[in-house]
């Protein structure tokens, strides 16, 4: 017979107290959703519809927040797959909870990453004196400065999609143009990526990948938990780990390079989170580094696709608007490309807003990011 030797029981024995250590956490939050379930919404809670909405949710999102705001205001109580929620669209109550009483209010993770090993402990989830700290060592990235670096690229790539891709005439999937574009953006912004680099090639796939995932998590009676190992986990923890190996590997290299002699002439979002210190002297590590680079990943590519994508089907849909709103670009710009000092200038592309009334079903076309090129 065989024997298990003392450093094979040692890893045995970790392994085991891992799994046991997540399937207590996992008995846990059943135990905390099959009470949500059960229990009515507590006294006090925003008015809101009786039923649970995520069946409603998954079919017309769009349609659903819609007829939520129009027949209960502002502030909307509710339960979404059996998780109680709060819908908040007035800004009166979103600068009481974000503003005036933000020290009562807990960030217990996100909608779509609650405990998410992809967004980690980013801006985007932490709380408290973490929140705190990382907060103040984001904040050169976001100066003036950084701002008009991260604009100039976002008109550069765009400039060239525009040109290299769009032609007057025919369809197109803006929604697949405007990932492609976001990606480069953001891929060009937070490393200093260049198009065609393997990083953006292997940053991209795996973004979607893990973005279709939440998707289909959001409105799920009962979330897996992402350790077990389920053809879905399987596919997302993939895309995970590919993309962790990319950060990784972004940030030691700029950081190589920053001690160099010659440092790193990149201005990237990398760059300038590695150089900025705290009071006493310290920076983030590599895995405080790594989840607010994947915070803005996620934050910033496909959010941002899917907005350009419906704003293009809003003018579609409303000719007047886009010729208004061309004919200030055009007034504002005169034929020269964008900067960022312009943008407070364009005021009907800021201010300018298209009421979507929940029963209008043209607001949700068969293929929305199929448009014509005219």
């Amino acid at each position: 017979m065989g024997s298990i030797l003392p450093g094979n029981l040692d890893l045995i024995t970790t392994l085991a107290s891992h799994c046991l250590q997540r399937t207590t956490e996992s008995v846990q939050q059943t135990q905390v959703t099959l009470r949500q379930a059960i229990q009515p919404l507590p006294p006090g809670f925003p008015p809101g519809p009786d039923g649970d909405v995520a069946l409603e949710l998954a079919q017309n999102p769009l349609q659903c927040l819609e007829s939520l705001k129009s027949r209960y205001g502002g502030l909307v109580g509710f339960k979404l797959a059996s998780r109680p929620i709060v819908l908040v669209s007035s800004p009166a109550f979103a600068r009481e909870v974000f503003v005036n009483q933000s020290s009562i209010f807990i960030k217990a993770g996100t909608a779509f990453f609650p405990g998410s090993s992809l967004a980690g402990n980013g801006l985007l989830v932490s709380d408290g004196d973490i929140w705190k700290r990382q907060r103040r060592l984001s904040n050169p990235a976001f100066r003036k400065a950084a701002i008009q670096t991260y604009a100039e690229a976002m008109v550069n790539i765009t400039e060239k999609m525009v040109k290299n891709t769009w032609r007057t005439g025919g369809v197109r999937d803006v929604y697949a143009d405007f990932n492609e574009l976001t990606m480069k953006i953001v891929a060009s912004a937070l490393f200093g990526a260049d198009e065609g680099s393997e990083n953006l090639a292997q940053v991209g796939p795996a973004i979607t990948q893990a973005f279709q995932f939440f998707t289909r998590r959001a409105t799920s009676m009962f979330i897996v938990p992402e350790w077990i190992p389920t053809f879905d986990n399987i596919q997302y923890n993939s895309a995970v780990t590919g993309l962790n190996k990319v950060v990784y590997r972004l940030i030691d290299e700029r950081r190589s390079q920053l001690a160099g002699s010659s440092g790193s002439k990149k201005k990237d979002l990398l760059t300038r989170l590695l150089q900025a210190t705290d009071d006493d002297g310290s920076g983030m590590d590599d895995q405080s580094l790594r989840d607010e680079l994947m915070t803005l990943l996620v934050a910033g590519q496909e959010t941002s696709a899917i907005l350009l994508t419906w704003a293009l089907l809003m003018f579609a849909l409303h000719p007047h608007t886009q010729e208004l709103v061309f004919q200030e670009v055009s007034e504002v710009l005169g034929g020269q490309p964008p900067r960022q000092s312009d943008v407070s200038k364009l005021k009907s592309v800021s201010q300018f807003q298209i009421p979507i009334p929940a029963s209008q079903p043209s607001c949700t076309p068969p293929s929305p990011h199929l448009i014509s090129m005219i």
